[in-house]
Order: structure tokens, then C-alpha cells, then sequence
């Protein structure tokens, strides 16, 4: 915590972070194409959101220590071929986000 306050991530950078978000809690899906769409979908995103990076100092190296095992969770969740590992590693990445959203806004 930034002195018992939630670190600021830039507007421009958390509108890719609560896509993801809202793509992660919304999915309904339950056929491998399904997961599969979903999982182009976050990589999309987190591409857009490490080429848009503007954020320096320490909130920013605060949200890699968030984002940087985000990112290896959704390359494991890209990378998993089959459909019951695909359900734990999407359970997986939706439960970060109750980290990130603990320690930032």
C-alpha cells in the first residue's frame, strides 16, 4: 500500500487492466474454442497494455509486481490445451484480480 492508500494506476493503462477484468468475470463460455477466444482476447490486452505503458516511479513498480505473474498465468492459460486445466488456470486469473484490486485503483 502507497501509506495505507490504494496505488493510482493511470487511466489509460487501467482501462486495459479492467477489460481484461470485465472479460474475466462476464466469460461464460465452456468449449475449448470458447477458452481459447478468451485467452487471445487477454493477450490482446496485455499487449496493448505493456506497449502503452506511461507509468513510472513506484506505483509503477508496484503494478509489475501485480502484473508481471498476471502476465505468466495468462501465458499458461494461452499455452493450456486442455479444457479442465484451462478451467483452473481461468479460475486462477480471475482470483488475482482480487489482489490487484486490494492494492490498487
Amino acid at each position: 500500500m502507497n501509506d495505507g492508500k490504494k496505488w493510482v494506476v493511470e487511466p489509460k493503462m487501467l482501462v486495459y487492466i479492467r477489460t481484461i477484468e470485465t472479460d474475466l468475470l462476464n466469460f461464460k463460455g465452456t468449449t475449448m474454442d470458447e477458452y481459447n477466444q478468451l485467452a487471445g482476447a487477454i493477450d490482446n490486452e496485455l499487449g496493448l497494455l505493456t506497449s502503452n505503458c506511461t507509468m513510472s516511479g513506484q506505483a509503477h513498480d508496484e503494478l509489475h509486481k501485480w502484473l508481471l505473474p498476471f502476465i505468466d498465468s495468462s501465458d499458461a492459460f494461452f499455452d493450456e490445451e486442455e479444457l479442465s486445466q484451462k478451467k483452473e488456470k481461468l479460475s486462477a486469473l480471475k482470483l488475482s484480480f482480487e489482489t490487484f484490486n486490494t492494492y490498487f485503483e
